[in-house]
């Protein structure tokens, strides 16, 4: 892995822990636990969103997993810098716009996505994991994240409505 990739994924962590910490506030301020609606599949008002969330989400757990049994660790480690870049700050910052519940499946989908990572940043992650709060438990003996059944269609019908998106902002 190039050192620019690492660079850019440590100061992405960092970035996205201290938001994923404030979503963790407000999480607990509202009430909710962030793991319910994710591992029920409950979702909020703007479900469809949240559900392509999830989905991408879902779809890069499958996809690093692959990777990593095939020993393609650099493929794997450019698979979850593409899903937390482009997927889960870009995307999730603005679902977090949409709605309070959206705290909820992002702070979620961060803690999985940071057992995913652990194995490629062992350091950074546990040390994220037990700032974000109070753990018995280290991030190496948890769980690693296993994909769902995710709607392929649903991921690809919001594809070519970003698409679409980004090409009228292009033309401005």
């Amino acid at each position: 892995m190039s050192k620019k990739i690492i660079l850019f994924i440590i100061t992405t962590l960092m970035v996205v822990s201290l938001f994923a910490k404030s979503l963790e506030r407000e999480a607990n301020e509202l009430g909710v636990q962030a793991e319910t609606k994710y591992n029920n599949k409950e979702y909020s008002e703007a479900g469809k969103v949240f559900e392509q969330a999830i989905a991408k989400f879902n779809e890069a757990v499958k996809k690093v997993r692959s990777e990593l049994d095939e020993y393609r660790f650099n493929d794997a480690s450019m698979t979850l810098y593409r899903f937390l870049w482009q997927d889960f700050c870009d995307l999730g910052i603005e679902l977090s716009k949409v709605s309070k519940d959206s705290i909820n499946e992002l702070g979620s989908i961060y803690k999985e996505a940071l057992k995913l990572l652990h194995p490629f940043m062992p350091f950074i992650t546990e040390e994220i994991w037990h700032l974000l709060r109070e753990r018995d438990e280290d991030i190496i003996v948890s769980k690693m994240p296993a994909a769902k059944e995710f709607d392929e269609k649903l991921l690809r019908e919001f594809d070519y409505a970003f698409e679409v998106v980004t090409a009228i902002r292009n033309i401005r």
